[in-house]
């Protein structure tokens, strides 16, 4: 017997000792998360990759309204997908942790008021994106302390994501973008040079200043966005541009913009 087998037996005894249940069921599990968060009067804690799910969005937006302390640790990989419900959720008063991690957040908590856990492998998404995906709700103060301090520690070394609305002149911020990362920008500024991945259709549009770089990323489904359009990356360089998105510091790559959508790009029109 192998080991996923035996710690899937050992778990499922363990549940029937304290009386909790396992459901499998994508929709069961949906109704969960949204009966957990529409009963949650004082705060609601979510550790997921992203939030796509539009109608559990929402119902986080609306407690979020309600005074109800809503606090998001999601994958900073996350912020430039189209998809995302971030903004909404910011919007709404909602405070949003960046986690960088090499790793995906590949399961989703849910802490309602200090007392009832939700966990488990599903996304915080709709259904057609659930596998063989489980869940498991428990009131038990020794799960519920335990994850409470990891959502802590974790969020301690997290960095909160804000939206910054004034334009960014990149010349004047270049000297300092450190204090910029994970926050989602608007950067004007002339792409110096444009250059292709020799090993796919990656393209890198790059913005500089003395020794400061900042590197515009145009990932192959961008480009077939642009092509649309009629337009070739390369037409970019020697252009005065604007970029909106979110500015990460890469460890191995420096500074850069993950532009997931061509309306996060234009060129700029005094």
């Amino acid at each position: 017997m192998n080991k996923i087998k035996i710690c899937f037996l050992i778990l499922t005894a363990a549940l029937a000792v304290t009386g909790e249940e396992l459901i499998f069921d994508s929709d069961k599990i949906l109704s969960l998360v949204r009966e957990t968060i529409e009963n949650s009067t004082e705060s609601i804690f979510v550790l997921t990759e992203t939030v796509s799910h539009k109608d559990l969005a929402d119902l986080l937006s609306k407690k979020s309204m309600e005074k109800v302390k809503v606090e998001l640790i999601l994958a900073s990989s996350s912020f430039d997908k189209s998809y995302s419900r971030h903004k909404a959720l910011l919007s709404s008063g909602a405070l949003i942790f960046s986690l960088q991690s090499k790793n995906s957040i590949r399961s989703t908590h849910i802490l309602s008021d200090g007392k009832i856990l939700v966990s488990g492998s599903f996304p915080f998404s709709d259904e057609k994106y659930f596998g063989r995906d489980f869940c498991i709700k428990t009131e038990r103060k020794e799960s519920v302390d335990n994850f409470l301090d990891y959502f802590l520690k974790l969020k301690s070394k997290c960095k909160i994501y804000e939206q910054v609305s004034e334009t960014l002149l990149f010349d004047s911020i270049a000297p300092r973008l450190n204090d910029f990362t994970n926050k989602e920008l608007f950067i004007r500024g002339i792409v110096s040079d444009v250059t292709k991945s020799p090993k796919s259709e990656t393209y890198f549009l790059k913005l500089k200043k003395n020794k400061a770089v900042m590197t515009i990323v145009f990932f192959e489904s961008f480009v077939k966005q642009l092509e649309k359009k009629s337009v070739n990356p390369m037409y970019f360089k020697g252009k005065e541009i604007l970029i909106n998105g979110l500015l990460i510091k890469h460890e191995k790559y420096g500074f850069e913009i993950l532009p997931a959508d061509v309306g996060q790009i234009k060129i700029y029109v005094d």
